[in-house]
């Protein structure tokens, strides 16, 4: 059985399917008709960013499994996948950790107004600045993590783990479920209530583009924004108001709905806001395990195994 795989992915995922048996079609793909010209007689794909949609799936096929490395499948098309009896996995197990981290080091670097700073010392030689610019500690600082999923409640481990308090949204989880060191909330009164709110949440036609002007005016003025999920979730030209305006203090963004951003995006010139290039999940420890994951998922389903990280539902 043929396995494409049109995006880079760590050597981990590749020797597990070549142990299997597999036949694997390595071709780094950019464009839509160069996935489409490749999946004809596939049974299997590991997907990262690239569009999945009718048009793509519909070329598959012999497609039968679409693994996605990473967590965010909202660049497939899940409903006309399931119609098609078409199984989806994905690997949540192998990013949680990292992106957690990254989401307390963004608000590390809001605490201490990182991009400012920098400037100021690197390009300007201003050494005085530290002076001139004071940060926050986090010790005592209120986090609101919205979607306490497992990277959700990853990061509130570690957030109570310097000191912080945490309150979170989830309509989910309840109060029973995360026990005492959480307290659950509904969303404005998280917005109302935190230092720091983190977008944890999976992107659906219910989440995507219902953080806008009126979420960000229920915010502290002294609150940053951390999103490290996925930008689509935000209204864009609501979270450049919110900073330009200063209707919040600053935000750790790692994501945007059009990846890479313009370069003219206002967000890349604010001194405010603290950016990453979708990096959250780039570790070596999360690309060996991520690549593994989803490797593992492509066997599972095509050798008929219980199949451990499930997207959709195949009767």
């Amino acid at each position: 059985m043929k396995i494409l795989i049109p995006e880079p992915i760590a050597q981990s995922g590749k020797d597990y399917l070549i142990e299997k048996g597999y036949t694997l079609l390595d071709n780094p793909l950019k464009r839509k008709e160069e996935i489409i010209e490749n999946i004809k007689d596939c049974d299997g794909i590991i997907v990262r960013i690239l569009k999945y949609d009718k048009e793509v799936i519909d070329a598959g096929k012999s497609l039968r499994v679409i693994s996605k490395h990473g967590v965010g499948v909202d660049n497939i098309d899940i409903n006309y996948c399931t119609q098609k009896k078409i199984q989806v996995t994905f690997t949540p197990a192998g990013i949680c950790n990292a992106v957690a981290e990254h989401s307390l080091f963004m608000m590390m670097a809001c605490a201490k107004n990182a991009t400012i700073v920098a400037k100021h010392f690197l390009e300007d030689g201003e050494f005085d600045v530290r002076n001139q610019i004071l940060g926050i500690e986090l010790y005592g600082k209120t986090v609101g993590i919205l979607g306490l999923g497992r990277i959700g409640r990853s990061l509130a481990q570690k957030c109570l783990g310097i000191g912080m308090k945490v309150i979170a949204y989830d309509p989910y989880i309840s109060q029973e479920q995360v026990g005492n060191d959480i307290c659950m909330m509904d969303r404005d009164e998280v917005l109302k209530n935190a230092d720091f709110v983190s977008m944890n949440l999976p992107c659906t036609d219910e989440t995507k583009g219902a953080f806008g002007d009126r979420e960000f005016s229920l915010m502290k003025k002294t609150a940053y924004f951390i999103n490290s999920a996925r930008g689509a979730l935000v209204q864009h030209e609501a979270l450049v108001r919110a900073l330009q305006d200063n209707i919040i203090r600053g935000a750790g963004i790692d994501v945007f709905e059009k990846e890479p951003p313009d370069r003219d995006d206002p967000l890349l010139e604010m001194e405010n806001v603290f950016i990453t290039p979708h990096y959250a999940g780039s570790t070596n420890e999360t690309m060996m395990l991520v690549s593994l994951h989803a490797a593992m998922g492509i066997d599972e389903v095509l050798s008929r195994k219980k199949i451990s990280w499930s997207v959709n539902h195949i009767q």
